[in-house]
């Protein structure tokens, strides 16, 4: 069984990997992890989704719905991982934007049922 994972750091430039979780090597990964119970984690690739913060908080949220969705149906996730956010009083600047970003990704993975 091979697992497809997306995982996903919300910010208004969005890190994400994509990799797989499987009994077998990728030949194609850029990384592989072994874990103890034998299953592999294939690194295949990653990038950076930049997110317009200029415009209305609807049009974000659209925006960036149709980028996550575009990566969940190219690679057949059937996994997401969202790192947890960090909130400090130095730097809060982005909160209400991570916020918005992640209720998109929760709501995504409701839709395709990939949480």
């Amino acid at each position: 069984m091979i697992r497809h994972v997306l995982a996903i750091d919300p910010a208004s430039s969005t890190g994400w990997a994509y990799m797989t979780l499987s009994d077998t090597k990728a030949e194609e990964a850029i990384n592989i992890i072994t874990r103890k119970d034998n299953m592999y984690i294939n690194l295949l690739t990653y990038g950076i989704i930049n997110t317009n913060t200029n415009c209305i908080e609807g049009e974000l949220c659209k925006n960036y719905k149709e980028s996550i969705e575009i990566l969940i149906k190219k690679y057949s996730i059937t996994d997401v991982v969202i790192e947890n956010y960090f909130f400090s009083y130095k730097a809060r600047q982005g909160a209400m934007i991570n916020v918005y970003l992640r209720t998109m990704v929760y709501y995504l993975c409701c839709e395709f049922d990939t949480l």
